[in-house]
């Protein structure tokens, strides 16, 4: 697994960003995340085939995985995630928080993500704070 540090310190953060760090979570890197999720996909499929191809089979299976972003509520994500993600609303009032997993026969390497839309200045932040069950 590759290790995806933190947003570096000379990235200049939004007041989302800024309430995070505040908060003791530290906002993961976007471009690691972007690298993280594209190994990811491309191992998930590879897995996938060869359960599938073994299962039923069939050579040549084609499978796809692919990211999928779910209302945090509709997905069950473990305590200490879901605790971040309080502390999120209490200290960000009008932030949306969700989860981006990755799907293929099964769900796995899910991600908090929190989006802020400032309404004085009308950036939009988007942040990946934290993954849990990273396996295939």
């Amino acid at each position: 697994m590759k290790l995806i540090t933190p947003i570096p310190n000379s990235v200049r953060l939004g007041n989302l960003g800024c309430a995070l760090k505040e908060l003791g979570i530290e906002p993961l890197d976007p471009l690691r995340v972007s690298v993280y999720r594209a190994d990811r996909r491309h191992a998930a499929e590879t897995k996938a085939r060869k359960d599938v191809a073994m299962y039923w089979n069939i050579p040549g299976t084609v499978a796809v995985a692919r990211w999928m972003a779910l209302p945090l509520e509709k997905t069950d994500v473990p305590d200490d995630v879901l605790a971040d993600a309080r502390r999120i609303q209490e200290r960000v009032p009008g932030v949306e928080l969700w989860v981006d997993e990755l799907h293929t026969y099964k769900r796995v390497d899910p991600f908090l993500v929190a989006r802020y839309s400032d309404e004085l200045t009308g950036k939009v932040e988007t942040y990946y704070v934290r993954v849990w069950g990273e396996s295939l």
